[in-house]
């Protein structure tokens, strides 16, 4: 026979373990490399809702409005700890965008068939499918390009400021490690190119097929670090 103190005993074990994860991903910001799999918070959290709710059905079979009233109140309560666990996983998830941080040039890991660079620092930022890039190159004789663009994962084209050679760029999502890049001037393909993060997530790798000054068509393999 179900009583409020029994289901307030079940609503405690089933509340706790949710309350856990979400302060220790509060306190570590991040998800996924082994300390946290999100995709089974969420399997597990729909699943102990399922029994609060059935427990709430339960309750509702007995002539107690008390226990029914408080079946009701645990099913809110229990659905408002989920909706806190699925944000701070939302929130984990667009911290670790592989693709953010500060990356710098691998002069000696990287080839070029257009104009070399001596230095070149990349900063990314991602918020869901928002990307956001600013630049600064070096290329070999001195001359300095500092570039910035904000763009959707979507393919379509955005504004690319500060690069003579392209007014827009479009950037394409693969998988969570891989984007399509391609860069445009006055809708004339210029730049296109594959960036991939390394499995550890300390190296971009950028192969890239450009227009030159010639109108020849030549290949870039250009190396990152991520800064600590």
């Amino acid at each position: 026979m179900y009583s409020v103190q029994r289901l307030r005993a079940q609503r405690s074990r089933a509340v706790s373990p949710l309350l856990g994860i979400s302060r220790k991903m509060e306190a570590q910001g991040e998800c996924g490399n082994g300390v946290i799999d999100s995709q089974s918070i969420v399997s597990w959290a729909v699943g102990q809702f399922e029994i609060v709710f059935l427990c709430g059905r339960r309750a509702s079979n007995f002539d107690s409005s008390s226990i029914h009233k408080r079946g009701r109140e645990m099913s809110k309560q229990f659905a408002q700890v989920i909706l806190a666990v699925l944000f701070f996983v939302s929130a984990a998830w667009a911290q670790q965008s592989p693709f953010a941080g500060t990356w710098k040039l691998n002069p000696s890991k990287s080839q070029f068939g257009d104009s070399p660079r001596s230095s070149e620092t990349i900063v990314l930022s991602q918020s869901g499918d928002q990307l956001k890039s600013s630049s600064d190159i070096t290329y070999e004789g001195g001359a300095k390009v500092h570039t910035e663009w904000s763009a959707t994962l979507d393919g379509k084209p955005y504004r690319l400021m500060g690069d003579g050679h392209y007014d827009t760029i479009l950037i394409t999502k693969i998988d969570e490690r891989t984007l399509k890049a391609v860069s445009k001037k006055a809708d004339i393909v210029s730049k296109s190119s594959q960036w991939a993060i390394s499995s550890d997530g300390n190296t971009m790798t950028r192969i890239q097929k450009v227009t030159n000054a010639k109108g020849q068509d030549v290949d870039n393999v250009i190396v990152f670090d991520k800064q600590p």
